[in-house]
């Protein structure tokens, strides 16, 4: 069985720093993979669903294997719409730091 994402943060990042935004809205965004589709998500997209639903403040993530690309419906607040935000330049650790949060999702 595989570790969930809040006790695996290197996978988390290294898909966070590799990631541009495609589109932005508060309360939703779609993430488009740079590269190739890392096999273990190709395989099986729904695992990433569930392991990504058990992350802080998201509430349901769709996975499209042949885009490469996310989509991410989280709850609507200023500060993760922010640290989302902070992805366009680079900055994956806050928004890591916010998702593993000890509680999972809120």
């Amino acid at each position: 069985m595989t570790q969930p994402f809040h006790e695996n943060h290197h996978d988390l990042l290294a898909l966070l720093q590799n990631i541009t935004i495609a589109h932005h809205i508060p309360g939703r965004i779609r993430l488009k993979l740079r590269g190739k589709l890392p096999t273990w998500i190709a395989e099986n997209p729904q695992a990433v669903r569930t392991k990504m639903t058990t992350l802080c403040g998201i509430v349901d993530v769709k996975v499209n294997p042949i885009a490469a690309s996310a989509t991410i419906t989280y709850h609507r607040s200023p500060e993760i719409f922010a640290l989302f935000e902070q992805l366009h330049h680079g900055q994956a650790e806050p928004l890591l730091d916010y998702l593993t949060r000890r509680g999972g999702a809120s």
